[in-house]
């Protein structure tokens, strides 16, 4: 079974959907198996995203129980929340042949493109004034 950084994703969103510590608990609407979900559930929390322990469930080597999302977590999901800014880089992780890539890998690529995004936008809405002597000033 392999990382799969869109369904860790998806798990962080639905956490974070909960509202209450623990909420339901459940990750049934992602529409993945159950052997996935386990799986990548283990990975989030052993990348330190999200709060939870060990669950002894006969069949199963990575159950485990979720409780909410460590500040880790959080700071990922906010730079991944962006569908356009995700899409983009899944995208091009793929065209590169990454089938699945480290945590830390990706958060350092979303938080460089989110930096763009930012900047671009502050740019585009900055006005620019021309001076006098026909240069354009910030």
């Amino acid at each position: 079974m392999i990382r799969d950084m869109c369904l860790i994703r998806e798990i962080l969103l639905a956490v974070d959907a909960w509202g209450s510590p623990g909420g339901d608990g459940t990750f049934a609407a992602l529409g993945r198996s159950k052997q996935e979900i386990e799986y990548n559930v283990y990975q989030a929390r052993v990348a330190g995203l999200v709060e939870g322990s060990p669950s002894m469930s006969p069949g199963s080597l990575f159950a485990c129980s979720v409780t909410g999302l460590t500040p880790a977590g959080h700071d990922f999901l906010e730079a991944a929340r962006d569908c356009v800014i995700w899409g983009e880089l899944i995208g091009r992780l793929k065209s590169k042949g990454m089938v699945s890539p480290s945590v830390q890998f990706v958060k350092r690529l979303l938080d460089a493109a989110a930096c763009r995004s930012l900047e671009a936008r502050e740019a585009w809405s900055r006005p620019q004034f021309v001076s006098s002597n026909g240069y354009s000033t910030p």
